[in-house]
């Protein structure tokens, strides 16, 4: 399904892609793709034109031979970033970063960043984050990039959170929000902490998710994308509240904007988070109506799975109830049953009284008899 939030998390998602299949992707995109631009530079030097089919070294690459599909790209003349990679396989890590340092290097001052944020990406998804991670410290080690302090600020917080040292990555996020930065890329970095941080088995705290999109809301508060994640969270804790502000946000949709989340792709979007807020309520039979009315968007996966959901709650629900009524009825009628008494086991009460006589008998002789003997 091609859901338009879920571009909100295309960070965190590639982050966990295979990296055989994003490697693999990765150069037939480059080796068959045409005319492929890799930085939106106005400078052809750093644009990978036609680049003649090499299915060759496509079948060094996927049989394992790293050192012969590096040398055929090199005679070939294949974009030096792609020889950068296939050098990381060859285990030359040095040579892959002096290949990118220099091509980076070698661009306009005005692409060196973006160039440096593609290379660190192509290195995290084909090889380990870990190694992009220390190219980019690598990078600014040697001054090859060179950051504002906001800059370094944002370089940082991904870092943190991979290493898992996700409060100090918080408390990076919180001095940004407090900061007078209003760069756009603040927007892409706080959804993508507070996504992450939701997805690695933390225990959810969608207090702290709201307090951090608050802080953003008051930087960008025309922002379409953060007023719609803000009110996201509310419907976890405040769903009567978020569809307020759900009916607000529909009634002055035309104030907010934001590129990568256009007004039409809101209008399902809305709808699918009132149906999550009366679900949340326990209105059911209204949460049902609001996700079948998204059946037809790219919503509907989700839609349907929420319904299915919804229906078997509620099969459950009517089968317990179903018993319980079952065991009042039962408990009813086993109160209003008459009790007999047990039948006791007879007695051979004849036996009994006759033999109890003759002893009384005997008895009576034995004193009538010892009486006369005295006499």
């Amino acid at each position: 399904m091609n859901n338009p939030m879920m571009n909100t998390y295309s960070i965190v998602s590639k982050t966990y892609m295979q990296t055989g299949t994003v490697f693999t992707v990765l150069l037939v995109a480059v080796f068959f793709g045409g005319t492929t631009h890799l930085a939106q530079s106005s400078d052809d030097r750093f644009s990978i034109s036609r680049i003649p089919p090499a299915p060759e070294v496509i079948s060094l690459i996927e049989s394992g031979d790293f050192p012969g599909a590096e040398q055929l790209a090199r005679e070939k003349g294949i974009d030096a970033r792609i020889i950068a990679i296939l050098s990381l396989k060859n285990g030359k890590k040095d040579v892959a970063f002096t290949i990118l340092s220099d091509f980076i290097s070698e661009a306009p001052e005005d692409s060196k960043r973006e160039l440096a944020d593609q290379a660190v990406g192509m290195l995290r998804h084909s090889t380990s984050a870990e190694l992009g991670d220390e190219f980019l410290n690598f990078l600014i080690d040697n001054e090859v990039l060179i950051l504002n302090n906001y800059q370094m600020m944002v370089a940082e917080i991904p870092l943190l959170i991979r290493a898992g040292k996700l409060e100090e990555a918080e408390h990076k996020v919180n001095l940004l929000l407090d900061s007078p930065y209003t760069e756009y890329d603040l927007v892409d970095l706080v959804i993508t902490f507070i996504s992450v941080v939701n997805s690695n088995d933390i225990e959810l705290n969608p207090e702290r998710d709201i307090r951090l999109y608050e802080m953003l809301l008051k930087k960008f508060p025309n922002n379409l994308r953060v007023k719609y994640q803000w009110i996201s969270r509310l419907t976890a804790v405040a769903p009567a509240k978020s569809l307020v502000e759900l009916d607000l946000l529909y009634a002055n949709l035309q104030d907010f904007s934001d590129p990568f989340f256009r007004e039409s792709d809101a209008l399902p979007a809305i709808r699918y988070l009132r149906a999550r807020a009366f679900e949340n309520l326990g209105e059911r039979d209204r949460a049902k109506s609001e996700y079948s009315a998204l059946i037809g968007t790219d919503f509907e996966d989700s839609a349907r799975n929420k319904i299915n959901n919804l229906e078997e709650w509620e099969r459950v629900e009517r089968k317990m109830d179903q018993e319980l009524r079952e065991k009042i009825a039962q408990a009813y009628t086993d109160a209003h049953q008459p009790h007999e008494l047990p039948a006791r086991p007879s007695r051979p009460w004849g036996l009994i009284l006759g033999g109890n006589a003759v002893i009384i008998a005997i008895i009576i002789y034995l004193f009538y008899w010892r009486g006369r003997k005295k006499v």
